[in-house]
């Protein structure tokens, strides 16, 4: 427990260009997953996910407000809703085409879209 505390605070002390690399990575990894297949153990997986939400978090974190911030955590939370949702109804109905290719190429656009962000 108190390894994990102190990782945190250093993390929250970090250099912003540190949390923008972390999570272009996120996206760009995630991509790769996708428009390759690969099919990630549950535990690794998991483990990954869990690092990317640090830095993800944190980055939302920074960016809410100083006052107001019950407003800013409900309409995140609903806006996260929103898009958990999209995701979910978009991969299922990719999930119904004999082929995998729609899906791929979702994974290779989200890839794409992770290098922009690396490099802006």
């Amino acid at each position: 427990m108190t390894t994990g505390m102190i990782a945190l605070a250093e993390i929250s002390s970090a250099p912003w260009i540190l949390f923008i690399v972390a999570i272009a990575a996120s996206v760009i990894i995630l991509g790769l997953c996708v428009a390759t297949g690969v099919a990630v153990p549950l535990v690794p997986g998991a483990l990954l996910v869990g690092v990317f939400a640090l830095f993800h978090g944190h980055a939302h974190g920074m960016e809410a407000p100083a006052t107001g911030w019950a407003g800013y955590v409900a309409g995140f939370a609903f806006a996260t809703a929103i898009l958990h949702a999209i995701g979910i109804a978009l991969g299922s109905q990719l999930q119904k085409i004999a082929t995998t290719l729609p899906t791929r190429a979702v994974g290779a656009a989200v890839t794409a879209l992770g290098l922009v962000l690396l490099v802006r």
